[in-house]
């Protein structure tokens, strides 16, 4: 009974947070630009700036195993800070601002493979 009741606690919990309440699976550049800007004040953009790095990291992820993602290859250096994947992207955003309305995997994978091409 305890398990049960530990189970329907945490189903409850995770319903009423906004990390599942906004995720969505057609994250477009838009979003991803909006959770990554700092705030007017410089400071980071929280909570926000949290999906902002895991999102970026989790794209980063799959081309550090030099996968091709919408087009894009990146082969990143082993030194690659998660600060600076975020600076790259963030520029890259803001350099673009056409492409924003787009899958932002495709504009992550986009901006990694123009700072980090293959050779």
């Amino acid at each position: 009974m305890p398990r049960i009741c530990f189970f329907l606690v945490i189903l409850a919990l995770s319903g009423a947070s906004p990390l599942f309440a906004d995720s969505r699976v057609d994250v477009d550049g838009n979003a991803l630009y909006g959770w990554c800007r700092p705030t007017p004040g410089g400071l980071p953009n929280e909570p926000v700036g949290g999906y902002c790095v895991g999102f970026i990291h989790g794209v980063a992820g799959v081309h550090g195993e030099r996968t091709t993602i919408y087009g894009h290859r990146a082969c990143l250096p082993l030194s690659v800070t998660a600060r600076r994947l975020r600076e790259i992207v963030v520029k890259w955003l803001e350099d673009h601002p056409e492409k924003r309305h787009l899958i932002a995997h495709g504009l992550v994978g986009e901006a990694l493979s123009n700072a980090y091409p293959c050779r």
